[in-house]
């Protein structure tokens, strides 16, 4: 309902759900992975 100040549910999954999980997904395991390649990587080379 446009106007009424309610978010549909397609408008939630579209606007907030979807950025929240891809985000979530990718800025979660990223440093984690980042810096768990560091440390082996260090110990590999020694």
């Amino acid at each position: 309902m446009p106007g009424s100040g309610e978010a549909g549910a397609a408008d939630y999954f579209r606007r907030f759900f979807t950025p929240t999980l891809l985000g979530n997904v990718i800025g979660g395991p990223t440093p984690v992975a980042a810096l768990n390649h560091g440390q082996v990587a260090s110990k590999v080379q020694s």
